[in-house]
């Protein structure tokens, strides 16, 4: 192998870092919460805190802070977001619909099981794939979780949505 096992390491918790993000932003976009009703339960506080498989930690994937409540770019982010949700289309509502269920893992999953379908059989890589699609949302929810408590953001008020609120921060 060229470059050796570091260099074939480096690469690969390059790779995972970039699925991590990926699944973060979807796990992150899923989780929101309105704070307006008293009986929902957050999912798991301390899930920011865990034992990471690949990161180092759930803030290794840095995420930056959100605008000042109140600033010219809160107030533009807010308008942006309502804009949105004013105009969403069928096909966003799908999308929506689709990385909202109960268990933010579920359309990964999927996409992994949808992939290993459509190749030649191979019992062993399959495997591998799970296993390691399954670590990379287990690092992803970590991260998620890390921000969510670290910024502890209430999510946009009057804003129309599309998906039952969550108790947790929305990111």
């Amino acid at each position: 192998m060229r470059g050796g096992w570091s260099a074939f390491a480096g690469r690969r918790r390059a790779g995972w870092a970039v699925v991590a993000a990926l699944v973060l932003a979807s796990v992150t976009a899923a989780c929101g919460g309105d704070g307006n009703d008293d009986t929902r339960t957050r999912a798991e506080r301390t899930a920011g805190s865990w034992t990471p498989w690949i990161l180092s930690s759930g803030g290794e994937i840095p995420v930056p802070p959100p605008p000042a409540e109140g600033s010219a770019r809160a107030r533009a982010d807010l308008d942006e977001v309502r804009r949105l949700a004013q105009n969403r289309s069928q096909a966003t509502l799908d999308r929506i619909n689709r990385f909202s269920g109960p268990l933010p893992t579920d359309p990964w999953m999927a996409q992994v099981f949808e992939f290993v379908a459509k190749r030649e059989k191979d019992p062993p890589l399959s495997s591998r794939n799970y296993g390691l699609v399954s670590v990379a949302m287990y690092d992803a929810v970590i991260a998620a979780y890390h921000w969510k408590y670290r910024y502890n953001v209430d999510p946009p008020s009057g804003v129309s949505r599309a998906v039952p609120a969550s108790a947790d921060p929305s990111g």
